[in-house]
Formats: structure tokens, C-alpha cells, sequence
């Protein structure tokens, strides 16, 4: 093998993936925006906002999914961790409700809905910590 076939393929194994990373890191923005569902318009049921509400009743239905959520949260100074009456959180076992009231996601207490939960509450701290990170500046 000849010494400029050797240099290429150094360049094409070694070159293009670094040339690719940089580009990357430069110009890429690596962001996962969680959607608003709607607005949380329940009145009789206050909490500090941003919140992850739960029913009342997750414990003694769901324990497993229950201590995995409190393990996480309680004693959270970044997102609040509720239990509330039915009504409060409607069809669904858990809402994640951000600083404007409005609900970022609803949960079912199965566990994939719970690992989903769990994703996207550190997803949805780190925007918030972004975006308080960049207005400061």
C-alpha cells in the first residue's frame, strides 16, 4: 500500500468523524422541547408551581410506581411532588404542570409511564435551567 493511500484512509477513519463532532458541537443545538397539553384550569386545587401532581390514591394502588416518584422528589427544591383528590389530576394518575399552570404531560402509574415521567421531568429542568442560564447573560 502506497504512502498517500495510507494518509487517506487515516483521514477518512480518523479525519471525518472529528471534522463531523465539531461541526456538530458548533452548530448543532441538541434541545427536546416537551408540547403543552393544555392549560391546568382546576381551581380548588392548589400547589407551587412547577409541579408533578399524583392522585391521592397512587399509593395504596400503584406503591411500586409511588416510591420510585417520592424516592425521586421528595424533598425536591426544583419541582414540587403532590398527592391531590381525583379531581385534581382528571383521567390520568400523574401530571407534570409547569411554572405557567400549564400541563407538559399526563401519566398513566404503569412503568413505562413512569420512565417516560422521569425523562422528561430532568428534559423539562434542564430547558428551565437553560433558559434561566440564558437571561441572566
Amino acid at each position: 500500500m502506497g504512502r498517500r493511500t495510507k494518509i487517506f484512509l487515516f483521514f477518512v477513519v480518523f479525519g471525518l468523524p472529528i471534522c463531523w463532532y465539531l461541526f456538530l458541537q458548533f452548530f448543532g443545538k441538541n434541545n427536546y422541547e416537551l408540547e403543552t397539553i393544555r392549560p391546568y384550569e382546576v381551581e380548588s386545587c392548589e400547589f407551587n408551581t412547577p409541579a408533578i401532581i399524583t392522585r391521592d390514591d397512587l399509593i395504596s394502588r400503584h406503591p411500586n410506581q409511588f416510591e420510585r416518584l417520592s424516592r425521586r422528589f421528595s424533598g425536591s427544591t426544583e419541582i414540587g411532588f403532590y398527592g391531590m383528590i381525583p379531581k385534581c389530576v382528571g383521567d390520568a394518575d400523574i401530571l407534570l404542570i409547569d411554572d405557567q399552570k400549564m400541563i407538559k404531560g399526563a401519566y398513566k402509574a404503569n412503568r413505562e409511564d413512569v420512565d417516560r415521567l422521569l425523562a422528561e421531568v430532568d428534559i423539562f429542568l434542564m430547558n428551565r435551567s437553560n433558559e434561566t442560564g440564558n437571561s441572566e447573560k
